[in-house]
């Protein structure tokens, strides 16, 4: 930003402080990528010192710190808002504990209507088992009389067929 705004239209620089400026900029720049790492702000700092009281830096004469970036809150302005946040998230927690205890009671009663389902369907299933076994006992009986039915013409075709 410094540099766009000490630059003339040709390229250079508009004064040879503003030259000494951005050579010691670069070097200290450079110095940071090898050690420590530092933000340009605080090269920038460190090059051309502290900002005056009252003054913001890259903002021009108008603007001071409290227009850019708005005051402070006081002592009393953030225990306050502390006493809030405190309550919204003890708010936060009671509405949590009640909608876990409410998923828990779901959790339950879904299960509990489950199991009810699952007897109800092992119920039907027995008694279509024992359906089925009649109904094959039946048909075995049945089997077994015209089998004994069968035999016995078939005695009698023997029979008279002798004589």
């Amino acid at each position: 930003m410094f540099c766009i705004a000490h630059t003339k239209s040709d390229a250079s620089l508009n004064s040879t402080a503003a030259q000494e400026i951005v050579d010691k900029f670069k070097a200290l720049t450079q110095e940071s990528d090898s050690s420590t790492p530092t933000t340009e702000d605080e090269i920038y700092r460190q090059v051309v010192g502290p900002e005056r009281h009252g003054r913001t830096r890259g903002y021009g004469l108008g603007p001071t710190p409290t227009t850019v970036f708005g005051t402070t809150p006081g002592r009393i302005e953030l225990a306050s808002q502390l006493r809030i946040a405190n309550t919204q998230n003890a708010e936060l927690k009671t509405k949590i504990d009640e909608l876990e205890k409410k998923m828990d009671d779901d959790r339950r009663k879904m299960e509990e209507r489950m199991m009810e389902e699952r007897m109800k369907l092992e119920e039907r299933m027995e008694m279509e088992r024992k359906k089925t076994e009649e109904k094959m006992e039946e048909g075995q009986r049945k089997m077994d009389i015209l089998l004994a039915f069968m035999e016995e013409i078939n005695q009698r075709g023997n029979n008279s067929r002798g004589k």
